[in-house]
């Protein structure tokens, strides 16, 4: 049985955070719902690119996935803020389903209590509100799956043996 992901999407997404892993999700055969909290089946993000959402949020049942997918960008910021957003990343963590934060979303992973004693790495924007947090420098990032901080930074040292491709 293909897993099945549940991804939150909302205004000022970040388009590659968002299209690039459901992709090569979808392309691994797990079956991926892109979710809005949002009265429409439409987002716009950061960049004014339009994506349509499979489902609104409000209908979806939690327990009937296996991860959620949180894209980064100035959307984090708003989900932060959305009802009930925090309690279904909660939800998730503690049922012991696999929670990806890309970029800024591990901040949504740290207001649910999911980050304390993890390691973890996260945008640099948001460092500053995770150190003031009690989140150690130690924990920011683990060596052994972080190669860049930034997404584009370093694609001329792609190394594809990480991957496990060959050249």
């Amino acid at each position: 049985m293909a897993a099945k992901v549940l991804c939150i999407l909302t205004d000022g997404v970040e388009e590659i955070e968002l299209v690039t892993p459901v992709d090569i999700l979808r392309r691994a055969g797990a079956e991926v719902v892109m979710a809005t909290p949002g009265a429409r089946g439409e987002v716009v993000g950061k960049m004014g690119i339009r994506i349509g959402a499979d489902a609104l949020l409000s209908g979806m049942d939690p327990s009937a996935f296996d991860a959620l997918l949180l894209p980064g960008g100035p959307a984090v910021a708003a989900l932060r803020k959305e009802e009930g957003m925090v309690s279904l990343v909660r939800c998730f963590g503690e049922a012991g389903k696999v929670v990806a934060g890309i970029c800024a979303a591990p901040l949504l992973m740290h207001d649910a209590g999911l980050l304390e004693g993890r390691r973890h790495t996260a945008h640099f924007t948001t460092q500053e509100e995770l150190l003031a947090a009690g989140v150690t420098p130690e924990d920011l990032a683990d060596p052994a799956y972080v190669r860049r901080a930034a997404p584009l930074d370093g694609i001329a040292d792609f190394d594809p043996e990480f991957f496990g491709f060959s050249p």
